[in-house]
């Protein structure tokens, strides 16, 4: 076993001759170790215990890919007193302040229902589930639908019922927030005290919609133990697999367990690795995560709480999406910086005669219209439509630009459709050719054929993800946005000016002598940031953006300096 742990250290990757060697030196020392073939046998069975996560993928052009399982990851973490410690896997209400991901607006009042936590487990022992009917203290009824911690205690947030003559009347109109502590009778004994069956008024479809979800069935599934819902990050870049400076393009995805404290979450040991696949696109590698995700979620993973010391089952589900901007522009279906609406959150733009109009030019820096995930998987699938139809490819080239949406899981699906039509309608030149009919119906069994043979996806699998608004869970990443985006530029306009005006010394000056205390921030290198002013990287610029106020107040000209103030608060909001 600690061969094997060695062998298979994260950090230090042993080739099989690199083993073979090991073990061999360590025989002739009169170790007790086994051969390589023991190890062989001793590795695939522990892989056997603890579940070898790769799991094998396969595209619908044929590209095989491996993509390691997330219920796996999860389970390990809540099951490792390293990770365990901090974990929270309920939304928590600050109000106005924010410190984790669980205190977000997202966590708190914007995921659905079913995707939170199921259960809670009173002081005295009793599990309450959402979507069922509790008693209170006072003898009042109460409907169950999401919990919330505020302040150092649990709350649910549920529907106030009446017990009326003819049965229960749920009061969906508002929602109420109630303390845990205040209930005394979980849904199971309400039902045993009323005689095994609880009773709601017949006559109102909305209170026998909610009784129909009555027991919970995760009842069932968990019996007394707790059943954590994990938020997840999913991360995914394009990255090069090669050491060497030569790019050889492979697209990484990559998660983190967001239950987890965000300082956490910044240590490469919370970081789990995915998969990776230079031929498979980001968006095939999204329907396998989404899939993944899926099954772990309605088939949840028993994992052991090293915490509570018990068995607790885990269903983890899509947060956001990180990635560069570029890579949020191909997950959010958006056709990019080319088309007449370029932004993937809003419907900002126009047409290139409306953009550089005056008022076209000051609505582009004005907040548009949200994108929306159903909205744009309309526009997909009217593309698809359309490429059925003949003499199209300028028609879908004209709504790609005109609507700002390109999906590149549906893109290869649609060029081969318009591709297969030129060739039906063309014929083999015998007079063959099939009429427009026929066309249309060999064109849409062949769209249904693609449609079963890839599970029923030819599209963005993200846009009808539950709980996901891809829109809006695209976070922006503010390395290149901000750092290397709008400092980079502003540092470049700074240094004309100073070296226009002869005042870069006195700058370098400045720079050299701040005050940096407070600011935790490494040494500023005065000298080699006014040496190599157009080779700067992120943390360099973040250290500028912070100090460049008290630098250049005496040295440019006034607008100069009021941008730089902008961009101190800006930094300010952003970190």
């Amino acid at each position: 076993f600690l061969t094997d742990l060695l062998f298979n250290s994260p950090q230090l990757r042993f080739s099989q001759a690199q083993q073979k060697a090991m073990l061999t030196w360590a025989q002739e020392l009169g170790a007790s170790v086994p051969n390589y073939n023991q190890y062989r046998q001793v590795h695939v069975s522990i892989c056997e215990q603890v579940r070898n996560p790769p799991q094998r993928q396969t595209t619908g052009d044929g590209n095989v890919w491996y993509l390691n399982d997330i219920g796996d990851a999860i389970a390990k973490d809540v099951a490792n007193p390293i990770s365990r410690e901090g974990m929270m896997f309920y939304p928590e209400d600050l109000g106005s302040q924010r410190h984790q991901v669980w205190h977000g607006d997202k966590m708190v009042s914007d995921v659905p229902d079913d995707l939170l936590t199921a259960n809670v487990r009173s002081q005295d022992g009793v599990m309450y589930y959402v979507n069922e009917l509790v008693k209170c203290t006072g003898g009042s009824f109460f409907l169950l639908k999401r919990w919330v911690m505020s302040g150092g205690e649990m709350f649910a947030i549920g529907h106030s019922v009446d017990n009326a003559v003819g049965g229960f009347i749920i009061k969906d109109e508002t929602l109420t927030r109630l303390p845990v502590s205040s209930f005394v009778e979980n849904y199971l004994s309400v039902v045993e005290k009323n005689g095994g069956f609880v009773i709601f008024v017949s006559s109102l479809v909305c209170s026998q919609s909610y009784a129909k979800q009555m027991p919970n069935p995760l009842h069932e599934i968990a019996g007394d133990r707790l059943v954590y819902s994990v938020p997840i990050i999913v991360f995914i870049d394009d990255v090069s697999g090669n050491k060497s400076k030569q790019w050889n393009k492979h697209f990484s995805c990559y998660m983190s367990n967001s239950a987890l404290p965000h300082e956490k979450l910044d240590q490469e040991f919370h970081v789990r690795f995915v998969a990776t696949s230079p031929n498979t696109s980001p968006l095939e590698i999204m329907q396998g995560v989404r899939k993944a995700m899926e099954k772990a979620f309605n088939e949840p993973i028993a994992s052991w709480d090293c915490k509570l010391k018990e068995e607790v089952l885990l269903r983890p589900f899509g947060l956001f999406f990180a990635g560069d901007n570029p890579m949020h522009a191909e997950l959010s279906s958006s056709a990019g910086l080319n088309s007449n609406y370029f932004c993937r959150t809003c419907k900002v733009g126009g047409t290139r005669k409306h953009k550089q109009s005056d008022i076209g030019f000051s609505q582009i820096l004005a907040e548009g219209a949200p994108q929306n995930s159903s909205k744009t998987a309309e526009h997909v699938f009217q593309q698809l439509m359309t490429a059925l139809e003949p003499n199209v490819a300028t028609t879908l080239n004209d709504a790609i630009s005109g609507s700002g949406i390109k999906d590149t899981f549906a893109q290869p699906i649609i060029e081969h459709l318009v591709k297969l039509g030129q060739q039906l309608r063309k014929g083999s030149g015998d007079g063959s050719a099939l009429s427009p009919g026929n066309v249309l119906t060999n064109l849409t069994e062949e769209l249904k054929k693609i449609h079963m043979s890839s599970g029923g996806a030819v599209m963005n699998p993200l846009l009808h993800m539950p709980g996901v608004d891809i829109h809006k869970d695209t976070p922006t990443e503010i390395l290149h946005t901000i750092l290397l985006g709008i400092v980079k530029y502003y540092w470049a306009q700074t240094v004309w000016h100073l070296e226009k005006e002869r005042k870069m010394v006195l700058f370098q000056t400045h720079l050299g002598s701040v005050a940096t205390a407070g600011l935790n921030i490494p040494n500023i290198q005065a000298k080699y940031i006014c040496h190599y002013k157009g080779g700067l990287i992120g943390k360099h610029f973040k250290t500028l953006a912070q100090v460049m106020s008290f630098l250049i107040f005496d040295l440019v000209p006034r607008n100069v300096l009021q941008a730089w103030l902008v961009i101190g608060r800006l930094m300010v909001l952003a970190w």
